[in-house]
């Protein structure tokens, strides 16, 4: 739902940049591209919560699923050491983080509104509903504080990345200067000091093309953590008014029973 509501407000007058951005929300949620008419129907039944309104017609929606599928088959994906990371594949390891914490934040959200129903009972069932609360509060702070250590941890990694890939380079390019050097002095291996000096400009090229693939993954990754604290953090700031109206509440009742 939040994903439906953000693409709507980012894409309002275009249902195409609409549609490729919400398949590539539920592509990263679920693992998959699905038919034109989940994608309607996920439009309309959630239109009641989400509070958008919009219907592509099933020509667009289809266009739009078309695009996706075209787009899977001729993503490059990011190169690593091992071969081929797809970018998708990137967000389908993190997404069961991000639902974990969902999750919580979800049962944290229940949990305020069973206790703000329940604000007519005793006194104690109260004083008991705060103090759960105040728990899951600290639940989330806690959450927060483990995201920012693990930003934090991605950026030292991505900082000694780009160091390893300076100090290679700076070697590589000795290596060059010294068999340069060597050919320029005598004529005798000169094919095979050449043939030397074109695995070191390989191995120049393959370096640069690891160090690339770390800092993109790197970033990536930071990039998605900052974004869930952001969102951890609102929810903190609810939770953090939620039990100011609480204790405000008990406060009150309290007073009324003495």
């Amino acid at each position: 739902m939040q994903a439906i509501v953000a693409r709507d407000q980012q894409y309002p007058a275009s249902n195409d940049k609409f549609l490729d951005a919400l398949i590539d929300d539920v592509r990263a949620a679920t693992g998959r591209i699905h038919g034109a008419g989940r994608y309607s129907g996920l439009l309309r039944d959630l239109a009641e919560q989400t509070k958008v309104t919009r219907r592509p017609s099933t020509t667009t929606v289809n266009k739009a699923v078309a695009r996706a599928q075209a787009l899977k088959r001729t993503d490059p994906g990011v190169p690593t050491e091992s071969g081929v990371v797809n970018a998708h594949e990137l967000r389908r390891i993190l997404d069961p983080m991000l639902r974990e914490v969902q999750a919580s934040i979800a049962a944290l959200g229940a949990g305020a509104v069973s206790l703000r129903q329940s604000s007519a009972g005793t006194l104690s069932d109260d004083a008991l509903r705060l103090q759960i609360t105040e728990a899951s509060l600290l639940d989330a702070l806690a959450r927060e504080r483990r995201q920012e250590e693990e930003i934090g941890r991605l950026q030292r990694e991505l900082g000694q990345a780009n160091a390893r890939a300076e100090a290679a380079e700076l070697v590589c390019r000795e290596m060059l200067a010294s068999i340069h050097q060597a050919i320029s002095a005598s004529a005798a291996g000169a094919e095979q000091l050449a043939g030397v000096a074109r695995q070191l400009l390989g191995t120049e090229r393959f370096l640069k093309i690891q160090n690339d693939a770390v800092r993109q993954q790197a970033i990536a990754e930071a990039d998605r953590l900052g974004a869930l604290v952001k969102t951890l953090r609102a929810e903190k700031d609810h939770l953090i008014l939620d039990n100011d109206q609480f204790r405000r509440a008990l406060a009150a009742a309290r007073q009324g029973h003495s």
